[in-house]
């Protein structure tokens, strides 16, 4: 049995080895011996950055693991690396990593991807049935390691320890960091001094950044409930440092599966090869992924969605001034785009009609002729990939409507809600339905 000393510095000669092995084959694999390796689709290793375990050895799309309330009908791969944080978000804090080789998933699925990039390859799924892993692909996931590893790789699935480091194995990963990311975490360590002393801001301040640029909402949420905010600010600071260990183990652990499964890590650099490859393989390609994010459909739909509610903020918020209301409403039935839309939203109010899925799914349609397969190579692939985001996109038109039909059944309890309505049908009564002959609905006769 190995003291405790002893099985560290074995952990750390271990990782040592490692990282150095990986340095050798980075430093060693030039651009000619990438460019061929990568002109075969059997080198192909699909790699997908995760917050969400895979589920009867499937991958869901982000639309179906929430029941629709985001409308992303895809699942985003880089090829033989782990994806960077770039314009469409970042992936640092992911705590699973898929790692599947392109053929075989292709092969299970009976599946070609939409389109094929280096930093970013998306399939289209049926979203009931999801994404097929095949027997080939391993896992890479957070779990209990033996004392003294900092993860071990178990047949299909690596686990790499995510907390409760020792300071000594601290010490040994900011020795191995890259040098960006130990000044990024110094910076953290510093509590926000360094940023204090270059923005001439404090660290509650700097801390306050910080939980504004939580696009999930939940830190905000989190401060707000919580009494010592200082405390608070404290742990947001030590988790960033340990976002930082986390991410690196994650990563060493990955790139050893990687070589484990017989693939090797590549370089931007052969982002012309893999376009050109999937190419003579009849599959749409481009050197960056951003179309993928804009087909999508999540990407799409999000204009949509702020329009509808920043409507709704409109009737909550402004309930009380009837002036300002009906100007807004005025200027929303303006727009061609928006008219009908806006037509099914004061008769909701005004007669609690319910909003036909129709009319949201044709202000999609309207705005976004092009979201559907309009340019793609893959012919096979067309009708499936126009089935299925249409599929997510009616799903998540669902999920909208009773979202927003739940709000406005509590709106209709506010104390001016019968006043809004009539000056919503003396101002809009060439647009708002015929009275129907039973009386209109209001709140006070519930």
């Amino acid at each position: 049995m190995l003291s405790k000393k002893d099985s560290f510095l074995q952990a750390v000669t271990l990782l040592r080895q490692k990282q150095e092995q990986l340095q050798q084959i980075d430093n060693s694999f030039d651009l000619n011996a990438q460019t061929n390796y990568m002109a075969d689709t059997k080198n192909w290793l699909l790699v997908h950055l995760t917050k969400y375990a895979p589920k009867d050895n499937k991958l869901q799309t982000t639309g179906h693991a929430t029941d629709y309330a985001f409308s992303r009908a895809t699942i985003h791969f880089t090829l033989n690396h782990t994806v960077k944080p770039n314009s469409g978000g970042s992936w640092d804090t992911r705590p699973y990593v898929v790692l599947t080789p392109y053929d075989d998933t292709t092969k299970i699925n009976n599946m070609n991807p939409v389109e094929v990039s280096w930093d970013d390859t998306f399939f289209v799924p049926d979203p009931e049935k999801d994404l097929q892993l095949p027997a080939s692909a391993r896992i890479v996931r957070p779990g209990s390691v033996p004392e003294g590893r900092l993860f071990q790789i178990n047949g299909k699935e690596t686990v790499y320890k995510a907390d409760d480091y020792t300071n000594e194995e601290i010490e040994e990963i900011l020795s191995l960091l890259p040098k960006e990311d130990r000044i990024q975490y110094e910076y953290w360590l510093s509590g926000g001094e360094k940023h204090q002393e270059i923005k001439g801001i404090s660290p509650e301040t700097f801390a306050q950044h910080i939980i504004a640029e939580d696009s999930t909402g939940r830190l905000k949420k989190i401060y707000d409930k919580t009494k010592d905010k200082k405390a608070f600010i404290i742990g947001l600071l030590e988790e960033s440092r340990y976002e930082i260990l986390t991410q690196f183990v994650r990563n060493i652990a990955t790139h050893a599966t990687m070589e484990n499964m017989g693939y090797k890590k590549t370089k931007p650099y052969v982002a012309n090869i893999v376009q050109d490859t999937a190419i003579a393989n009849g599959i749409q390609s481009t050197n960056s992924g951003q179309s993928g994010h804009s087909n999508s459909l999540y990407g799409r739909t999000e204009d949509v969605w702020q329009f509808l509610e920043n409507t709704h903020d409109l009737f909550v918020k402004d309930i009380n001034d009837l002036d300002y209301l009906s100007q807004e409403i005025s200027y929303i039935l303006s727009s061609k785009t928006h008219f009908e839309f806006g037509r099914a939203i004061l008769n909701n109010i005004v007669y609690n009609k319910p909003i036909s899925q129709e009319i949201i799914y044709n202000e999609f349609v309207s705005e976004f002729e092009d979201f559907k397969s309009s340019g793609f190579t893959d012919k096979e692939n067309i009708n499936s990939f126009d089935k299925n985001l249409d599929t997510v996109l009616r799903k998540h038109c669902a999920w909208r409507i009773n979202n927003f039909q739940e709000t406005f059944q509590k709106l209709r309890k506010h104390p001016n809600f019968n006043n809004m309505v009539m000056r919503l049908k003396k101002d809009f009564s060439n647009v708002i339905d015929p009275a129907p002959t039973l009386q209109i609905i209001h709140s006070h006769d519930r």
